[in-house]
């Protein structure tokens, strides 16, 4: 399940425009988790209260300062495993998941293939010539 990203957002940086997005997390004060906005930008600067990169939000996520749900409310059950292709409902969304889907972010803002658009021109390419290097590669690109 992925995170709702709003657009558009900016700052300004020496009279230049970064153009960013943000989305809501859950932020562990000093009573307790709020939410508040966490903003990514074009240069790879991230903002929730404090600035820092992916890598002081990994660390972040990681230590629970930040976290994608709210942590009060208990995670609906989830059915019965079914094979995964043919699940319908939404997986839950990781850590690791949620660092993808800001890095993208980012590369989106800065008119570069997203981790989907790479994934796609795989299985295009795929269509055009089913060989078994096209097939590696959707599977790599996925």
């Amino acid at each position: 399940m992925r995170m709702v990203w709003r657009r558009p957002t900016y700052r300004l940086v020496d009279g230049e425009r970064v153009d960013g997005v943000w989305c809501h997390v859950w932020v562990n004060g000093h009573s307790g988790y709020y939410v508040d906005d966490l903003f990514a930008y074009a240069d790879g600067l991230l903002r929730c209260g404090e600035t820092f990169d992916l890598r002081g939000l990994r660390q972040r996520l990681e230590s629970g300062k930040i976290v994608l749900h709210d942590p009060e409310r208990p995670a609906p059950e989830r059915p019965a495993p079914t094979p995964r292709w043919s699940a319908r409902y939404p997986e839950p969304l990781t850590n690791q998941g949620f660092l993808g889907e800001v890095a993208d972010e980012i590369e989106a803002l800065n008119g570069r293939p997203t981790t989907s658009d790479r994934c796609w021109e795989a299985i295009r390419r795929y269509q055009s010539d089913p060989s078994e290097d096209n097939r590696v590669q959707i599977r790599e690109a996925y």
